[in-house]
């Protein structure tokens, strides 16, 4: 029987050969290194959950669809929190205007990784200013980005590798759109709901 009650979590894990759904008592380290992500073998594309820490940076990909709702919140508030989180949300609309000339063929994957250098100096800049401004809810956040940024910019250098858990058209796990798999890294998609 599957684990219930308030803390149990339906995790979907996507790679391009396999999707596995499974519900697990809670969303702890020791239980999805145990349970679900036992080795680190590919690229794991997820957003930011303390639990996924042990997964390294390097072989990481922070889903810029759960960043942008952030910085969404942010540009809805008052004050400098407004400022920091527009300049955040523009930079990620620019960047995913980027990806997707990418994605489409109007960039290779050269001018993309030059396109996105300038942004991606200009946004760590901004989470530095998010650090130091220190305003509750901001700063923590820009804090945790800082410490994951490594892990931000894997889809620019790696290909095969989306900024995202899940597109309409794009399979977090490498399928590009038309169907066709894309050659490249095993990329490894992980996304938690409560459990009903």
């Amino acid at each position: 029987m599957a684990p219930r009650g308030r803390d149990a979590l339906a995790w979907t894990v996507a790679t391009a050969g396999v999707t596995v759904f499974k519900v697990l008592a809670d969303g702890q380290r020791e239980t999805l290194e145990r349970e679900i992500l036992p080795e680190q073998n590919g690229i794991l594309v997820s957003d930011r959950a303390t639990a996924l820490k042990f997964w390294a940076m390097h072989l990481r990909q922070v889903c810029w669809a759960h960043l942008l709702r952030k910085f969404v919140s942010f540009s809805e508030r008052d004050g400098p929190m407004r400022t920091i989180g527009r300049e955040l949300r523009d930079a990620t609309t620019i960047l995913f205007a980027y990806w997707h000339d990418l994605r489409e063929g109007r960039l290779t994957r050269e001018q993309f990784a030059a396109r996105v250098a300038p942004l991606r100096a200009d946004f760590e800049r901004t989470l530095r200013r998010g650090i130091d401004a220190d305003i509750k809810g901001l700063s923590g956040s820009c804090a945790d980005l800082w410490e994951h940024r490594e892990a931000l910019w894997t889809f620019v250098d790696v290909d095969g590798v989306e900024p995202i858990t899940t597109t309409p058209s794009v399979n977090s796990a490498g399928s590009c759109s038309g169907g066709s798999a894309r050659s490249g890294p095993r990329v490894i998609a992980a996304t938690a709901s409560p459990s009903a």
